[in-house]
């Protein structure tokens, strides 16, 4: 910038005064001594030390990120036949004891809803002959609270049974099943009695 009290030749020419160089050049002194007799030294202040200052991030900012439910795949550990036939009590789990347990307690659940059902169907049958004029009312109301439990236990019957059903499908194919497993487990047996013969 030029100065405001500078000649138009200063403006052609585009001097500057010589001075305003030599103020700039200068630096400051190292360190000096006052009136008083103390010392001081220019102290350059440093940066903080971080390690933020030479990290430099190689990536994108999402690309080591899911940015989806769908990107994770979770990896299923598959155990072979053989893995499967010579695990501890895996015949016995075969033949399904737990189902059949879950089937029997079914079939105790089916039973208390028959008894309740007959129950209900014999006090129903009781109540029909005694309907009278004036308590016709009261007897309707309870014959339909009636009739809607003798449902409700057809209901339950018919679900528990089916549900057993279905739970005896699963054991249809358990004698494939437990062919396989003797067929696969019996190959570490004869291994350990190869091995014995050998020795």
């Amino acid at each position: 910038m030029l100065e405001t009290n500078s000649t138009d030749e200063d403006r052609v020419m585009g001097h500057r005064p010589l001075g305003s160089r030599a103020k700039r050049r200068e630096s400051p002194p190292r360190e000096y001594v006052d009136e008083e007799g103390v010392r001081y030294v220019p102290v350059r202040p440093r940066p903080p030390v971080t390690l933020l200052r030479h990290y430099r991030n190689p990536w994108k900012a999402a690309y080591h990120h899911f940015q989806r439910y769908s990107d994770i795949r979770i990896k299923e550990e598959k155990e072979s036949l053989q893995e499967v036939a010579n695990q501890r009590g895996v015949a016995r789990r075969a033949q399904g004891w737990k189902m059949h347990l879950c089937v029997a307690q079914l079939m105790q659940l089916s039973n208390l809803e028959h008894d309740v059902y007959s129950r209900l169907t014999s006090l129903q049958e009781g109540l029909i002959p005694k309907k009278r004029a004036g308590v016709d009312d009261e007897l309707h109301r309870i014959n339909e609270l009636i009739q809607g439990n003798i449902q409700r236990c057809k209901l339950v019957m018919d679900q528990v049974t089916e549900a057993r059903d279905t739970m005896m499908k699963v054991l249809d194919h358990k004698d494939k099943v437990l062919k396989l497993l003797n067929q696969n487990g019996a190959v570490k047996k004869s291994n350990k009695l190869k091995r014995k013969d050998r020795a």
